[in-house]
Protein backbone atom coordinates (compact mmCIF):
# COMPACT_ATOMS: atom_id res chain seq x y z
CA UNK A 1 0.00 0.00 0.00
CA UNK A 2 1.04 3.16 -1.14
CA UNK A 3 -0.13 6.69 -0.19
CA UNK A 4 0.97 10.02 -2.14
CA UNK A 5 0.41 13.25 0.30
CA UNK A 6 1.20 16.74 0.59
CA UNK A 7 2.13 18.62 4.00
CA UNK A 8 -0.72 20.81 3.69
CA UNK A 9 -3.34 18.88 3.05
CA UNK A 10 -6.10 18.43 6.03
CA UNK A 11 -7.19 14.89 4.88
CA UNK A 12 -3.55 13.73 4.57
CA UNK A 13 -3.06 15.21 8.38
CA UNK A 14 -5.78 13.16 9.90
CA UNK A 15 -5.09 10.08 7.57
CA UNK A 16 -1.38 9.92 9.40
CA UNK A 17 -2.86 8.18 12.63
CA UNK A 18 -4.89 5.37 10.46
CA UNK A 19 -1.63 5.00 7.82
CA UNK A 20 0.50 4.50 10.85
CA UNK A 21 -1.95 1.91 12.63
CA UNK A 22 -2.17 0.27 8.84
CA UNK A 23 1.53 -0.40 9.16
CA UNK A 24 1.73 -1.86 12.56
CA UNK A 25 -0.66 -3.97 11.56
CA UNK A 26 0.41 -5.23 8.61
CA UNK A 27 3.78 -5.95 9.73
CA UNK A 28 5.26 -9.16 9.68
CA UNK A 29 2.82 -10.18 6.41
CA UNK A 30 3.69 -9.49 2.77
CA UNK A 31 2.38 -6.47 2.89
CA UNK A 32 3.94 -2.93 3.07
CA UNK A 33 2.96 0.18 4.20
CA UNK A 34 4.49 3.35 2.77
CA UNK A 35 4.27 7.45 2.25
CA UNK A 36 6.01 9.57 0.25
CA UNK A 37 5.75 13.71 0.18
CA UNK A 38 4.79 14.22 -3.28
CA UNK A 39 4.88 17.71 -3.09
CA UNK A 40 8.60 17.25 -2.49
CA UNK A 41 9.08 14.89 -4.81
CA UNK A 42 7.13 15.65 -7.69
CA UNK A 43 8.47 12.93 -10.14
CA UNK A 44 6.56 10.76 -7.97
CA UNK A 45 3.17 12.91 -8.34
CA UNK A 46 3.84 13.21 -12.20
CA UNK A 47 4.64 9.80 -12.85
CA UNK A 48 1.20 8.05 -10.87
CA UNK A 49 -0.85 11.00 -12.45
CA UNK A 50 -1.80 12.42 -8.74
CA UNK A 51 -4.96 14.68 -9.24
CA UNK A 52 -5.54 15.14 -5.69
CA UNK A 53 -4.26 14.05 -2.31
CA UNK A 54 -4.18 11.82 -0.65
CA UNK A 55 -3.59 9.29 -3.57
CA UNK A 56 -3.36 5.79 -2.53
CA UNK A 57 -2.24 2.89 -4.46
CA UNK A 58 -1.56 -1.00 -4.09
CA UNK A 59 1.16 -1.92 -5.88
CA UNK A 60 1.73 -6.09 -6.21
CA UNK A 61 3.95 -8.34 -9.54
CA UNK A 62 4.21 -4.60 -11.28
CA UNK A 63 0.70 -4.22 -11.41
CA UNK A 64 -0.74 -0.96 -9.74
CA UNK A 65 -4.61 -0.26 -8.69
CA UNK A 66 -5.66 2.68 -7.38
CA UNK A 67 -7.48 2.50 -3.54
CA UNK A 68 -11.10 3.65 -4.58
CA UNK A 69 -11.88 6.50 -2.01
CA UNK A 70 -15.60 4.92 -1.81
CA UNK A 71 -14.26 2.31 0.35
CA UNK A 72 -13.53 4.32 2.89
CA UNK A 73 -10.81 5.69 4.50
CA UNK A 74 -10.96 3.69 7.88
CA UNK A 75 -8.46 1.09 9.19
CA UNK A 76 -10.75 -2.11 8.61
CA UNK A 77 -11.60 -1.05 5.15
CA UNK A 78 -7.63 -0.50 4.45
CA UNK A 79 -6.77 -3.78 5.57
CA UNK A 80 -8.89 -5.40 3.82
CA UNK A 81 -8.04 -3.25 0.71
CA UNK A 82 -4.22 -4.37 1.56
CA UNK A 83 -4.96 -8.27 2.29
CA UNK A 84 -7.68 -9.05 -0.21
CA UNK A 85 -9.73 -6.16 -1.69
CA UNK A 86 -7.18 -5.20 -4.39
CA UNK A 87 -8.02 -8.39 -6.39
CA UNK A 88 -11.79 -6.76 -6.82
CA UNK A 89 -10.03 -3.15 -8.68
CA UNK A 90 -8.34 -3.68 -12.17
CA UNK A 91 -5.40 -2.74 -12.13
CA UNK A 92 -3.79 0.70 -14.01
CA UNK A 93 -3.43 0.37 -17.81
CA UNK A 94 -0.36 -0.40 -18.71
CA UNK A 95 0.06 2.12 -21.10
CA UNK A 96 -0.21 4.62 -18.33
CA UNK A 97 0.39 2.14 -15.95
CA UNK A 98 3.06 4.38 -13.37
CA UNK A 99 6.06 1.74 -13.67
CA UNK A 100 5.60 1.36 -17.59
CA UNK A 101 7.63 3.37 -19.94
CA UNK A 102 5.09 6.13 -20.14
CA UNK A 103 5.76 6.27 -16.24
CA UNK A 104 9.36 6.17 -16.59
CA UNK A 105 8.91 8.97 -19.19
CA UNK A 106 6.74 11.24 -17.55
CA UNK A 107 9.02 11.42 -14.44
CA UNK A 108 12.06 12.12 -16.36
CA UNK A 109 10.45 15.03 -18.22
CA UNK A 110 9.58 16.46 -14.62
CA UNK A 111 13.34 15.33 -13.31
CA UNK A 112 14.69 17.54 -17.05
CA UNK A 113 12.36 20.49 -16.26
CA UNK A 114 13.28 20.76 -12.53
CA UNK A 115 17.22 20.91 -13.33
CA UNK A 116 16.45 23.18 -16.10
CA UNK A 117 14.91 25.21 -13.90
CA UNK A 118 17.25 25.47 -11.14
CA UNK A 119 19.79 26.16 -13.37
CA UNK A 120 17.77 29.10 -15.06
CA UNK A 121 17.31 30.62 -11.60
CA UNK A 122 21.00 30.22 -10.63
CA UNK A 123 21.87 31.59 -14.09
CA UNK A 124 19.41 34.48 -13.83
CA UNK A 125 19.90 35.10 -9.73
CA UNK A 126 23.64 34.94 -8.97
CA UNK A 127 25.52 35.53 -12.18
CA UNK A 128 22.65 38.35 -13.52
CA UNK A 129 22.80 36.68 -17.22
CA UNK A 130 19.86 37.39 -19.90
CA UNK A 131 17.77 35.01 -20.66
CA UNK A 132 18.51 34.88 -24.35
CA UNK A 133 21.76 33.80 -23.17
CA UNK A 134 20.58 30.90 -21.18
CA UNK A 135 18.13 29.93 -24.07
CA UNK A 136 21.28 29.99 -26.37
CA UNK A 137 23.19 27.51 -24.10
CA UNK A 138 20.21 25.59 -23.63
CA UNK A 139 19.45 25.12 -27.52
CA UNK A 140 23.32 24.60 -28.22
CA UNK A 141 23.14 21.76 -25.37
CA UNK A 142 20.14 19.78 -27.02
CA UNK A 143 21.27 19.77 -30.39
CA UNK A 144 25.10 18.34 -29.30
CA UNK A 145 23.05 16.20 -27.63
CA UNK A 146 20.65 15.52 -30.19
CA UNK A 147 23.71 14.62 -32.91
CA UNK A 148 25.75 12.81 -30.55
CA UNK A 149 22.58 10.48 -29.98
CA UNK A 150 22.13 10.31 -33.28
CA UNK A 151 25.48 9.18 -34.12
CA UNK A 152 25.43 7.07 -31.54
CA UNK A 153 22.16 5.46 -32.62
CA UNK A 154 23.03 5.29 -36.28
CA UNK A 155 26.67 2.93 -35.37
CA UNK A 156 24.67 0.57 -33.23
CA UNK A 157 22.18 0.01 -36.33
CA UNK A 158 25.07 -0.56 -38.72
CA UNK A 159 27.27 -2.21 -35.85
CA UNK A 160 23.84 -4.96 -35.47
CA UNK A 161 23.30 -4.68 -39.48
CA UNK A 162 26.91 -5.85 -39.84
CA UNK A 163 26.62 -8.45 -37.53
CA UNK A 164 23.92 -9.92 -39.50
CA UNK A 165 25.72 -10.04 -42.70
CA UNK A 166 29.20 -11.45 -40.93
CA UNK A 167 26.99 -14.22 -40.03
CA UNK A 168 25.24 -14.85 -43.49
CA UNK A 169 28.26 -14.92 -44.72
CA UNK A 170 29.62 -17.63 -42.88
CA UNK A 171 26.68 -19.98 -43.13
CA UNK A 172 28.02 -22.54 -45.99
CA UNK A 173 25.30 -22.67 -48.59
CA UNK A 174 22.73 -25.23 -48.76
CA UNK A 175 23.17 -28.13 -51.32
CA UNK A 176 20.81 -30.11 -52.85
CA UNK A 177 20.57 -33.59 -53.91
CA UNK A 178 20.17 -34.41 -57.63
CA UNK A 179 19.27 -37.58 -58.98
Amino acid sequence: MFEIYAPWCGYCQRLESTWTQLSQELEGTNVKVARTNGEKFKDISIRFLISGYPSIFHIKDGQVRHYPTEKGRELPAFTNFANKGWSEVDPIPFYLSPLGFPGSALATTAIIADVVEQVYNTWANEYKLPLWGFLAVLLSFVLVFTILLTLTLERCVRGIAGLTRKKKANTPPKTTKRE
